[in-house]
C-alpha cells in the first residue's frame, strides 16, 4: 500500500486546474485591455468628443449621430468583460480567446492614427481591425451559438454590430486617405461620385446578405448599415449621393422588416445574430 500519494497522478485534474488558471489570466487581460483602450472611447462618445470628430469630412461620411453606434458597441463590450466571469459565458470566452486583446490594441492604434491625421496608415489598420473582428464574429457564429438571451446581448451582439461597423470604417478611412479631406463642401468628380455610389450599393447588398444569410438573419449588422446609409443621406449635400443613399437605406430597412417578421411573428421569438454556414465578410 502506497504511503505517499502523488499529487499530480491525476493528469486530467491537473490539466483542468491549469486551464482554469489560464482562463483567469485571459479574463484579467481582457479587463485591462478594455480599461486602457476602450473606456476613453466610451467617455468620448458619451461626451460628444469621439475620435470621429477629429476626422475629415468625406463624400461618404454620415451624420455625426451615426457614430454613436461605436459608443453602443463599447458599452456592450463593457458588459462582455463583466459577463465573462460567469460560468455560462465560458464557451464563448474561450472561443474569442486572446483575439479580443489583439483587437483592442489594433483598434487603439487605428484611433490614434486617425486623430493624428495619418489617414493612409489608419486605412491599413482599419482593414486589420475589420479582419480581427471578422475572425471573432465567425468563431461565435459557427462554433459558439448564443444559448441564452444574455449570451446574445453581451457576447454576440457587440461583435455583430462591430463587424458591420468595421466595414463602414474601412470605406470612410479609404475616402479620407484617397478622395480628399473636404468632400462635404466641394462637388465630387465623376470617378469619386461613381465610387461613392458603388460603396452605397455595397452597404445595401451587405445588409441584404446579413438578413438573407439564414431564415432570421443578422438583424444587428443590417441595422448598422441601414443607419449609416440614412446618415449619409442626411449629411451629404450632393443630391445624387444623398438620395441614392436614401434608396439604399430603404432597401436595407425592407430586408430588416423581413428578418423581424420571421423573428417575432413567424419564428420562435429568438433573435438570430448569425448563421453557422456564413463565412466572414473579411477573411
Amino acid at each position: 500500500m502506497a504511503i505517499f500519494r502523488n499529487p499530480f497522478r491525476n493528469t486530467a485534474d491537473f490539466g483542468h486546474l491549469h486551464a482554469n488558471t489560464d482562463n483567469l489570466l485571459l479574463k484579467i487581460v481582457n479587463v485591462v485591455v478594455f480599461a486602457f483602450f476602450f473606456s476613453s472611447n466610451l467617455y468620448g462618445n458619451l461626451g460628444g468628443h469621439g475620435y470621429h470628430f477629429h476626422g475629415p469630412d468625406t463624400y461618404i461620411t454620415p451624420a455625426s449621430y451615426v457614430f454613436q453606434i461605436w459608443g453602443l458597441i463599447v458599452l456592450l463590450l463593457l458588459g462582455f468583460v463583466i459577463y465573462q466571469f460567469f460560468d455560462s459565458a465560458q464557451p464563448a470566452v474561450l472561443g474569442i480567446g486572446w483575439r479580443f486583446a489583439l483587437l483592442g490594441v489594433l483598434n487603439a492604434v487605428f484611433v490614434h492614427l486617425w486623430v493624428q491625421g495619418l489617414y493612409l496608415i489608419a486605412f491599413i489598420f482599419s482593414i486589420l481591425v475589420a479582419a480581427s473582428v471578422s475572425a471573432i464574429y465567425y468563431s461565435l457564429t459557427t462554433k459558439h451559438h448564443a444559448k441564452t438571451d444574455v449570451d446574445a446581448i453581451l457576447v454576440h451582439l457587440p461583435f455583430s454590430l462591430w463587424h458591420a461597423w468595421s466595414l463602414v470604417m474601412i470605406f470612410i478611412s479609404a475616402f479620407a486617405a484617397f478622395a480628399g479631406h473636404d468632400g462635404h463642401n466641394h462637388h465630387p468628380n465623376v470617378l469619386v461620385l461613381v465610387l461613392v455610389i458603388l460603396t452605397e450599393i455595397f452597404f445595401a447588398l451587405t445588409a441584404l446578405g446579413y438578413v438573407f444569410s439564414s431564415k432570421k438573419g443578422d438583424i444587428a449588422g443590417a441595422i448598422v448599415l441601414a443607419w449609416t446609409l440614412f446618415g449619409i443621406y442626411d449629411r451629404q449635400g450632393n443630391d445624387l449621393i444623398s438620395f441614392f443613399a436614401l434608396g439604399c437605406a430603404i432597401l436595407a430597412c425592407v430586408a430588416i422588416l423581413k428578418a423581424l417578421y420571421f423573428t417575432f411573428i413567424a419564428g420562435d421569438g429568438r433573435i438570430s445574430l448569425g448563421d453557422g454556414e456564413r463565412a466572414p465578410l473579411i477573411a
